[in-house]
């Protein structure tokens, strides 16, 4: 603004000077504004003064009154207020769908916003489509995104806080969520029993899945936790999830989950006891991530496929933990899961590690309380 003390108006300021509604609008000046993700304007404790009018169209305003006052403060003559054409006038202003801190501490948030909010320049805007914020925000929000800023990221503030550029914020990679926001799944209890579409396009939301294929996920992870595809007619023990897909997509869903990204987002997801033991809640699992099934073409859905076939004909009791050298069939079920998200080769690896600590750090702190 070049001058915050006179823009960011307090609510004493507006009724000391009678200054009119339509020359003030909500404004984030920081993340510590807003506990929730979901931000209430109307809690907001600041007011960004706008106002587009010449002084000779705001006759008898509490505007004008204001901004005499400024004039008397020397704000006018500030570098970057006289070059204005109005020096009061900070333009047309397009309030974001989502702000983002650009300082990190404990955890980068993307705040949703709304009723015409704009934030200050220690917050970050992103814009979207208005049927991709929620969706957007979600992403933003999950642990992925939270690993890939504190990775690209630079930590050269005290007290170890991370600095997120506009760039590196922009290049953000983001979970495709169609299959979540269209409810293209279920997930149940275990004995409970779902509903389903066909076809491969997503089926219309509300729309029951009749035609509904089932995968089994268990509620305890040790080390890793496979999604089963269950044959025939089986039912499923309260230890476990039931996922109800439409059969179409059964196993491209079930690679996807099966891959070493979603162990990691499930690292993060779930809680941790003494035990070293990772406990994942129906409605984590719910909102779990995953890469849209729609989205693939015949070529690398068919190499999906036959990647998922030679990991699930393994006998899983030889897989007695996670390692830093899979098996063949695990590594090439992940290339194929990487390549449908576009990861890059270091991100890869980033993935890997990331996992690998996770699990050795929760194991380590299992050996600790022993």
């Amino acid at each position: 603004t070049g001058a915050n003390n006179f823009f960011y108006l307090t609510p004493a300021k507006i009724r000391e000077f009678g200054i009119e509604a339509e020359y003030y609008a909500p404004v984030m000046t920081s993340p510590t504004e807003s506990r929730a993700l979901l931000v209430d304007a109307a809690a907001l404790p600041k007011r960004l003064f706008m106002c587009h009018k010449d002084k000779s169209d705001l006759a008898g305003t509490g505007a004008l009154r204001y901004i005499e006052w400024g004039e008397s403060q020397g704000y006018h003559k500030r570098p970057s207020t006289r070059v204005r054409k109005r020096w009061y006038d900070l333009g047309e202003i397009e309030p974001p769908p989502i702000a983002m801190n650009r300082i990190i501490d404990q955890r980068a948030r993307a705040f949703t916003l709304r009723d015409e909010t704009r934030v200050s320049n220690t917050l970050y805007e992103v814009h979207c489509e208005p049927d991709a914020v929620e969706p957007l925000a979600d992403a933003l929000n999950d642990d992925f995104a939270q690993i890939q800023y504190n990775i690209e990221g630079r930590s050269n503030f005290g007290g170890g806080a991370l600095e997120h550029t506009i760039y590196e914020t922009e290049n953000a990679l983001t979970p495709d969520t169609n299959i979540n926001t269209e409810r293209g799944y279920s997930v149940h209890a275990g004995g409970a029993r779902g509903a389903a579409g066909s076809g491969e396009q997503p089926p219309a939301e509300g729309a029951q899945l009749l035609d509904a294929a089932m995968l089994c996920f268990g509620r305890i992870i040790r080390t890793r936790c496979p999604f089963f595809i269950p044959a025939g007619d089986l039912y499923a023990a309260d230890t476990l999830y039931e996922i109800y897909i439409p059969k179409q997509i059964q196993t491209r869903t079930a690679a996807a989950l099966n891959s070493t990204l979603t162990m990691l987002m499930l690292e993060y997801a779930g809680r941790t006891n003494l035990s070293g033991i990772v406990s994942v809640q129906r409605y984590e699992l719910d909102a779990l991530p995953v890469p849209n099934p729609y989205g693939l073409s015949a070529a690398p859905r068919a190499a999906l496929h036959a990647s998922d076939h030679a990991l699930v004909a393994r006998d899983r009791r030889t897989e007695t933990g996670f390692r830093m050298t899979l098996s063949a069939s695990r590594r090439a079920l992940d290339e194929r899961v990487f390549a449908w998200l576009g990861l890059t080769g270091g991100e890869r690896d980033a993935v890997y590690g990331a996992a690998y600590k996770a699990i050795v750090d929760r194991h380590t702190a299992e050996a600790s309380a022993r």
